[in-house]
């Protein structure tokens, strides 16, 4: 009976083991890399950057990997107000992104990247707020 016991201890902890090192495996898998650049106007504003993560990672956390990023909530949705020094100014000029060379149709904090995917953030004309009586104000 003790040697049963044993040998399914043994047993148990091989399975355990096993497993654990199956995860750690799966893991590697599951990391990915971006590259990551931000521009001006098309103008490149930094060296592009390669970012390394875990699958799930988003257009938003990629950035907060290079960058003191500021968001914002606005309504129902959570924006880049700034980046590094350059603020949004409401009407004027904002924080857009772009994902292997095409406008994102969907929030940066929402936006799970793949591996390999290029992605530009780029400071540009304000196309989407709308002026507040006629004035400029900070997004």
């Amino acid at each position: 009976m003790i040697q049963k016991r044993s040998v399914l201890r043994v047993f148990l902890i091989a399975m355990i083991l096993s497993f654990t090192v199956a995860c750690s495996e799966k893991e590697k898998d599951q990391e990915i890399q971006v590259t990551l650049e931000m521009s001006v106007d098309g103008n490149p504003l930094s060296d592009k950057h390669v970012v390394t993560g875990n699958k799930g990672m988003t257009a938003l956390t990629a950035l907060q990997n290079v960058a003191e990023v500021k968001t914002r909530p606005v309504s129902s949705y959570v924006i880049v107000s700034q980046v590094d020094t350059l603020k949004n100014i409401r009407g004027d000029m904002a924080w857009y992104y772009e994902v292997n060379g095409e406008s994102a149709n969907i929030l940066s904090i929402n936006n799970k990247l793949e591996d390999g995917d290029h992605v530009e953030w780029i400071y540009k004309e304000d196309v989407c707020s709308p002026k507040v009586d006629g004035e400029l104000s900070e997004l």
